[in-house]
């Protein structure tokens, strides 16, 4: 319990301090002796509560695997450790398509804008600033590659559009897969407790500042929050073991998601395309028609019995009253 408060507590935004700075005090300590491990090495197994990958930490930093040289120069360049703890979340896989030229640039802006920690607090409020009090947040167009609210579904709407929701073999939160043949959306889980609002609320902060165009973390945030409308979404989810409450209320986990996408600016969003495919998915009536037969007929084993029964029993009544008028 004491190590999991100071992982807490080094992973707060306020707490940051440059890992480059942290690296060369524990080399001047401990470089004289072989029996220390390096200093990433120790950052890596002591955040290694926030890896979520199939893959294990050890295969990605061995310099023999080509496949995750992207990935593993981030990890042995993070800015401070609530920055390292993000890469932990993110796949390995998208740091192969970001274009480098886009790192730079942002790089550039910080240097040149940035000259302490007030002054990036202060750049990165000013944007909310310029918001006039009471104007509400702008609608973001859904073509354009925004979130809209109005063309988001809650979980329970899905399922009754003939939505499947199943839980991912992937422990990576944001590999979200929808199989548009089967109606499927796969969902890793996703673990609710008293350290959740913490944690990504941290997370959240920092991109906001630091990755105003690559918040991969409040994008899935703000899809979930968006699944979750009520406790009947956070039901349907526990039930199928996407949501793994440990709050015990379910109302709570609602509340949860709500706070944390309160005060966040959203620009693009990263699941825009998951999000039109859900609502033409959504639009397909016959998708609704299916979904309410099952739910209405087939939802049970006793269900079917009965449906089948019921079914057997018109065939039968419809031959024998053919029968009868041919009689005739």
């Amino acid at each position: 319990m004491f190590l999991l408060d100071i992982r807490y507590d080094l992973i707060l935004l306020q707490n940051q301090l440059p890992i480059f700075l942290l690296r060369t005090i524990y080399g001047l300590a401990f470089s004289s002796n072989p029996k220390f491990p390096s200093f990433f090495d120790l950052t890596y197994y002591f955040f290694s509560h926030y890896y979520n990958h199939n893959i294990s930490i050890e295969d990605i930093l061995s310099p023999n695997n080509r496949e995750y040289v992207d990935y593993r120069s981030m990890l042995e360049g993070p800015k401070h450790f609530l920055d390292l703890v993000r890469t932990f979340q993110l796949p390995p896989h998208l740091f192969q398509m970001q274009n480098n030229n886009e790192e730079s640039l942002r790089c550039k802006w910080i240097h040149k804008r940035v000259k302490s920690l007030m002054d990036l607090i202060r750049s990165s409020l000013q944007r909310y600033s310029s918001r006039k009090p009471g104007e509400n947040k702008p609608e973001l167009n859904l073509e354009e590659g925004n979130v809209q609210g109005e063309y988001l579904y809650s979980a329970v709407l899905l399922l009754e559009a003939g939505l499947k929701f199943k839980v991912s073999s992937n422990k990576c939160l944001l590999d979200i897969e929808f199989i548009e043949n089967n109606g499927v959306l796969k969902i890793p889980p996703f673990r609710v407790d008293d350290s959740t609002e913490l944690f990504y609320g941290n997370l959240m902060a920092w991109e906001q500042c630091y990755y105003p165009q690559d918040t991969y973390i409040c994008d899935y945030i703000f899809l979930m929050e968006y699944l979750v409308k009520s406790a009947e979404d956070v039901d349907l989810l526990v039930r199928r073991r996407i949501i793994i409450n440990q709050l015990g209320s379910h109302k709570a986990v609602v509340s949860l998601f709500n706070k944390l996408c309160k005060h966040i600016e959203v620009n693009k969003n990263h699941y825009s395309e998951l999000f039109k495919k859900l609502n033409a998915y959504n639009a397909a009536r016959h998708h609704s028609w299916i979904a309410i037969l099952k739910l209405q007929y087939f939802s049970s084993l006793w269900r079917d019995v009965a449906t089948v029964a019921a079914v057997i029993l018109l065939v039968l009544t419809l031959i024998q009253t053919i029968c009868d008028v041919i009689s005739l």
